[in-house]
């Protein structure tokens, strides 16, 4: 017997007739009027839904159950023979009974055939002449109209590209088949690998704009201007990756977070930031992206070679362009986090020394540090200017306390400079000279001028999970059924899961149809 999930039975069949009074219809829940005005969720809308589970519930037991009483027992309840099962029936039984069920009802993604246990045990056992198997048959009316799930040919996958990432959309790859790692999710370890391709599909094409949905995600972003939001889409049945567990696309719910990736810098290039951020550098929010993202401005209007040679520094890894503020870089989720990580102390400036001083300390950012905010004067007695901290005391003597630890004594003045005596300061050039370049060596004594060492900082980028807030969903538009109607998925050896996604977020998918 066919049925919907709407209810309703193809042969319209009817058992005991009652009419119901509207008062039959009605049940009053009491509320409090306070306890409907401070809900965190719609209270009518969950109530709407317990009675709709409810009474799917109810129709669902009188139909496999009922209640034996002026009705059929329930499909799982009769006992049937093999008569009563089968009879005679054949493959081509099988084949008529599914072309007689109306198409619309075939295609509901949610429509299936139901059985006695029984009945459908002598269906998986038919054999043709030659003693096979073809129990398929059985589920032709779900390959007619509900083919499968994946993911909009437009979307991105992520490829090995060296120490990098290789953005190629999902139909290049499926229609060349193109070989190669990309991005999985191992779930146990919350840590991202790559692994190899070893399937392409292209599922087929959607006819209807109810079979294809666009999933809008909090954007973590990369690159300044961009959209705080970004929208994959897909099928509604395809799985996507939430905190609580895996979700169908079509029930994500606004109390969903998705789990995606943002590139984190390490190495001795991520340490010459810390030491960066302390002096004339600072990290930006700007009003567009400023909820997850940040960038590095890097301002000394007396000094443009010192700019220019720490953009050398990091121009490996983030890109800069010239603005009002001074030379300004991309906006990305990392800075954002590093910026936050500074921020931590409410000290002028948003901008504190310790998290360099207490977990990154390197000669190289003292070096920086002398640089920016460092004065030798002609005693040969370095100062270090903390005029944003002269009314933080308490940031400033812990300050003092971590370069005391540090091995290079110094007292606090009462402008908020820390002063280091001549013996003091010759350790601190002596220890900083390879590091300082031609354009800034009068920071150093005579006799340590030209020191310098060219150098490059080591670098990786390593990819970290993080979570953003499901925003919304919606069909496919108009324009998305005329030009991105394919359906394409992918098998990856090893994991059952990748990464799609835009040039600044991406999200973990299930892998296969």
């Amino acid at each position: 017997m066919q049925r919907t999930t709407g209810g309703n039975f193809s042969h319209g069949a009817e058992f005991n007739q009652i009419t119901l009074t509207p008062n039959d219809l009605v049940c009053l829940l009491p509320i409090s009027e306070q306890l409907l005005a401070d809900a965190n969720i719609n209270l009518v809308q969950f109530i709407i839904e317990l009675f709709a589970e409810a009474i799917g519930l109810a129709e669902d037991q009188a139909f496999f159950t009922g209640s034996g009483t002026g009705r059929p027992k329930g499909i799982n309840q009769e006992t049937l023979s093999s008569k009563d099962a089968l009879g005679t029936g054949d493959f081509d039984d099988v084949i008529d009974l599914i072309d007689l069920v109306p198409s619309r009802v075939t295609q509901s993604p949610k429509a299936a055939f139901v059985g006695h246990k029984r009945a459908i045990k002598l269906f998986r056992k038919i054999k043709d002449n030659k003693r096979v198997k073809h129990a398929i048959l059985i589920f032709m009316n779900q390959a007619k109209g509900n083919f499968g799930s994946g993911v909009c040919g437009n979307t991105f996958v992520y490829f090995k590209d060296g120490i990098k990432v290789k953005e190629v959309r999902i139909k290049e790859v499926v229609e060349k088949k193109l070989k190669g790692e990309i991005l999985t999710l191992d779930e146990a370890t919350r840590l991202f690998e790559y692994k190899k391709i070893k399937g392409w599909f292209k599922i087929g094409t959607v006819k209807d704009k109810a079979d294809l949905i666009n999933i809008q995600v909090e954007n973590l972003g990369k690159k300044h201007g961009d959209n705080n939001n970004f929208i994959i889409t897909l099928t509604p049945t395809h799985k996507v990756l939430t905190r609580r567990s895996w979700v169908e696309a079509g029930e994500l719910t606004p109390d969903d977070f998705l789990i995606t990736s943002y590139m984190s810098l390490q190495g001795e290039m991520r340490e010459f930031l810390y030491a960066m951020t302390v002096g004339d550098s600072h990290i930006l929010a700007d009003s567009n992206n400023s909820k997850n993202t940040a960038a590095l401005n890097l301002q000394d209007s007396r000094a443009p070679k010192y700019i220019k040679w720490k953009v050398g520094k990091l121009s490996p890894w983030i890109n800069f362009h010239p603005s009002s503020r001074g030379v300004v870089s991309e906006y990305t989720h990392d800075l954002k986090l590093l910026k936050d990580e500074i921020s931590a102390f409410e000290v002028a400036s948003s901008r504190s020394p310790l998290p360099f001083l207490e977990r990154h300390f390197s000669l190289l950012g003292l070096a920086i540090w002398i640089m920016d905010d460092g004065h030798l004067d002609k005693q040969g007695s370095y100062y270090l200017s903390f005029g944003r901290l002269a009314r933080h005391k308490g940031v400033l003597g812990i300050t003092s306390w971590w370069f005391n630890k540090l091995g290079y004594k110094n007292s606090i003045l009462k402008d908020g400079r820390l002063f280091f005596n001549k013996t003091v300061s010759r350790k601190i050039a002596i220890d900083i000279c390879q590091f300082v370049p031609r354009c800034m060596d009068y920071k150093l004594p005579e006799d340590l001028k030209n020191k310098y060492k060219e150098f490059k900082l080591d670098y990786s980028l390593e990819l970290l999970p993080e979570y953003v807030k499901f925003i919304s969903k919606r069909n496919a538009s108009d324009r998305q059924m005329n030009k991105l109607r394919g359906i394409y998925g992918l098998e990856i050896e090893g994991s059952d899961n990748y990464m799609v996604g835009n040039h600044a977020s991406g999200v973990i998918v299930k892998a296969g149809t």
